[in-house]
């Protein structure tokens, strides 16, 4: 899950920006871990 450990970076920077970075930076596969997978599996374990 992103964005949860350091939230003090938007502070620093926009949503949007700290968003574009991450969609540089992680594959496809991992942005579908980040941003959907991770929470589901922790907030509604089948």
């Amino acid at each position: 899950m992103w964005g949860t450990d350091v939230p003090s970076t938007l502070v620093q920077y926009s949503y949007q920006g700290l968003l574009d970075y991450q969609w540089e930076l992680f594959t496809e596969e991992e942005r579908k871990l980040v941003f959907h997978d991770t929470a589901e599996r922790i907030y509604f374990p089948k």
